[in-house]
């Protein structure tokens, strides 16, 4: 096979298929700018467009105490005026939590880290909320921030009764593709 004006010919000056580059499970948010590999058993929500916060909604097969909202990191968002990843992952953590999950609660096991995506980098913030009225189960919240020349996403995902994977949420914002 040779390269002629970046193309791929075969010998004989045939076109040889050229694998498409995305992993399995990509999917590309055209109006929002950007694309994801989401992680395996989780779909884009079909009300996506009618969301509150963010321009992707992801759901979980049979679990619907989870949820994902994915978006550009603009005005929308209360993390937005924080220029350190690290800080916007935390406030966006925070304010996600209190709004889907306004009962009162101790936050516990806090982590938080570095992202390095193959195309962005940026910071993430785990908490999981231990609610006072222990009647109720405990949730979870992964929030990511990640960015490429000087323009930003972000990342949450949300839990009330199955555990947020840490790992997987991780591997989630490191797939965020600009378009």
């Amino acid at each position: 096979m040779m390269m002629v004006g970046g193309c791929a010919r075969g010998v004989d000056g045939q076109a040889v298929p050229v694998a498409d580059p995305r992993p399995v499970g990509f999917i590309e948010f055209a109006d929002a700018g950007f694309g994801i590999t989401a992680p395996p058993g989780w779909t884009v929500r079909e009300d996506s467009d009618e969301l509150i916060y963010g321009d992707v909604a992801l759901t979980k097969n049979g679990d619907d105490a989870s949820m994902i909202l994915i978006g550009v990191l603009d005005g929308s968002i209360f993390a937005s005026a924080r220029a350190d990843n690290r800080v916007a992952a935390q406030e966006l953590g925070s304010g996600m939590g209190e709004f889907f999950f306004p009962d009162s609660g101790t936050r516990v096991d806090r982590e938080g880290g570095t992202l390095s995506g193959a195309q962005t980098t940026g910071a993430f913030e785990f908490y999981r909320v231990e609610f006072d009225d222990r009647s109720r189960s405990d949730a979870e919240v992964f929030s990511a921030v990640v960015e490429k020349a000087g323009e930003r996403w972000w990342m949450t995902w949300l839990s009330n009764k199955s555990a947020v994977d840490v790992d997987e949420a991780c591997e989630l914002a490191e797939s965020i593709t600009p378009m």
